[in-house]
């Protein structure tokens, strides 16, 4: 046979050296070369099978007898991969991993992978689950008690240097914010705010949630000290039938 015109061992296309001894076969895109006389080919499948041939006909394999490695061969031979994957999705109803593990096991056995035993399930997460849940655990504590330091922090500052305390004895004793949220008022845990000094005088300005036996709301007050004295605007805020309601009160205390 002459050289310039043999058949490709892929696909059987007739191929053309021109004289040399490497070419591209037309059809299949398999590159091909002479030795001792035969054709062969380095096509990307022949480097993965180690030039064993890939089985031909439907699969035996029990579990995936509708997979046609006949056409899955074909496309990997003309290295078609993502198009193999494809076709196999569509005779098996596989997802995507699941196919493209089968079809790499084609290439490097001529076989799809044996199905899963049955009973088997693949491994559940809950260790890995739980590993983040104990290696989030300090974390979360770490900002619980920091929150904790921060809501006590403020609720001693504004007792020790400010009018927090006068306040709450003020609307506790208030007949308007006793009809509206009953009695007695109790303070929540976070106040926020903030309180100035400069020479004989401080000012401060700030808010904390209340509850009642009959509703909550929120306690606001804005205060100025002078000479010993408190002089406190102090607003009482609540929902009433859905419309925001404010008890205004004004007092000067020590």
């Amino acid at each position: 046979m002459p050289i310039d015109d043999m058949d490709c061992p892929n696909c059987g296309a007739p191929v053309d050296f021109a004289g040399g001894s490497r070419t591209t076969c037309s059809y299949c895109r398999s590159q091909l070369y002479l030795t001792d006389g035969e054709v062969k080919a380095e096509s990307a499948l022949n480097d993965l099978l180690g030039d064993r041939p890939v089985t031909r006909g439907a699969a035996t394999t029990p579990g995936v007898s509708d997979v046609d490695l006949d056409e899955i061969a074909e496309l990997l031979l003309q290295n078609k991969k993502i198009e193999a994957i494809k076709l196999y999705r569509v005779q098996t109803d596989l997802g995507l991993k699941e196919a493209k593990d089968a079809v790499e096991a084609i290439a490097a056995t001529g076989q799809p992978p044996l199905p899963a035993s049955p009973g088997k399930t693949a491994p559940r997460q809950s260790a890995s689950t739980l590993g983040c849940l104990l290696g989030c655990l300090p974390i979360l504590l770490f900002m619980g008690v920091c929150a904790a330091f921060i809501m006590l922090s403020s609720q001693i500052m504004f007792r020790a240097f400010g009018p927090l305390e006068q306040a709450m004895q003020i609307v506790n004793s208030d007949p308007a914010v006793t009809r509206a949220f009953g009695k007695p008022l109790t303070l929540g845990a976070f106040v926020t705010g903030s309180i100035s000094s400069s020479g004989s005088s401080s000012s401060t300005r700030f808010s904390a949630p209340i509850f009642g036996p009959t509703r909550s709301g929120e306690l606001r007050v804005s205060g100025n000290w002078r000479k010993g004295l408190w002089d406190l605007s102090i607003w009482v805020v609540y929902d009433a039938d859905g419309e925001e309601q404010t008890i205004f009160i004004t007092r000067q205390v020590k």
